[in-house]
């Protein structure tokens, strides 16, 4: 493999990563939920992500939980995840949506959960949030293609503590290309936790694959707090809304 020389692109990685740790702040519209949980997930407000939003709605800096009239637009942010069984996709999913982190050596297979939650900015601009767990077994995989439709963003999972992360990553690849052209790709390592551990895909080699395959980024992320998983689904949400015309 041929590790990329130029500088800019390392920058450019740091840079993206800096503002991907800036959002924090959407707050759940409980009287709009729709899911297993009922709990916020994210209780401070920071004020730097509440003027983009005032700035596109017109409206205030504050979040609310007040009832939104119908005619207020709903901007959906449609996520897939995918990665092996094992790869720590439903964990994220478990974090997001019920917070709930990873139990270590703990494992339950999914065949495709689809939760929605509701967040409010200011006064109008309300934004829903839906997962795709894919399920990981191959077996499986002929159901999943019926999820991709309106999907914006791809969230490709890999345990870089795995011997055989490479011929999984293979599959995927494929798998993209025939089903998932134009999607908005995030490349994620996980089990970052795992200090003691003999790691076969390092960060490094994350970056180069997620930059070179798809144009995207690669986070390195834990499942066993709740901070990451929720930052990387709320920042879709909020890409999603700054670019919706």
């Amino acid at each position: 493999m041929i590790l990329l020389k130029e500088e800019w692109v390392d920058e450019e990685l740091k840079i993206l990563k800096g503002y991907f740790r800036q959002y924090f702040d959407l707050q759940e519209l409980k009287t709009e939920t729709i899911s297993r949980g009922s709990n916020s997930f994210i209780g401070n407000t920071f004020s730097f992500i509440g003027s983009f939003f005032s700035s596109k709605s017109k409206s205030t800096n504050s979040l609310s939980n007040s009832t939104v009239s119908h005619k207020d637009e709903n901007y959906l942010t449609k996520i897939l995840l995918d990665g092996e069984s094992g790869s720590g996709k439903t964990s994220l999913l478990n974090c997001v949506f019920y917070n709930s982190p990873v139990v270590p050596n703990a494992y339950v297979p999914c065949m495709g959960e689809m939760p929605i939650k509701n967040y409010q900015f200011g006064n109008t601009a309300r934004v829903k949030i839906q997962i795709w767990d894919l399920p990981g077994n191959t077996r499986f995989r002929s159901i999943s293609t019926s999820y991709h439709r309106g999907a914006t963003f791809f969230l490709l999972f890999v345990d870089p503590y795995s011997i055989d992360y490479n011929s999984s990553l293979k599959e995927k690849l494929e798998y993209m290309k025939s089903y998932l052209p134009g999607k908005e790709v995030i490349f994620i390592t996980t089990k970052k936790d795992r200090t003691n551990e003999k790691r076969y895909f390092s960060n490094e080699q994350a970056d180069q694959f997620a930059f070179e395959n798809f144009g995207g980024i690669h986070l390195d992320i834990t499942n066993t707090q709740l901070d990451e998983p929720k930052t990387i689904v709320l920042y879709c949400a909020l890409l999603k809304y700054l670019l919706s015309p």
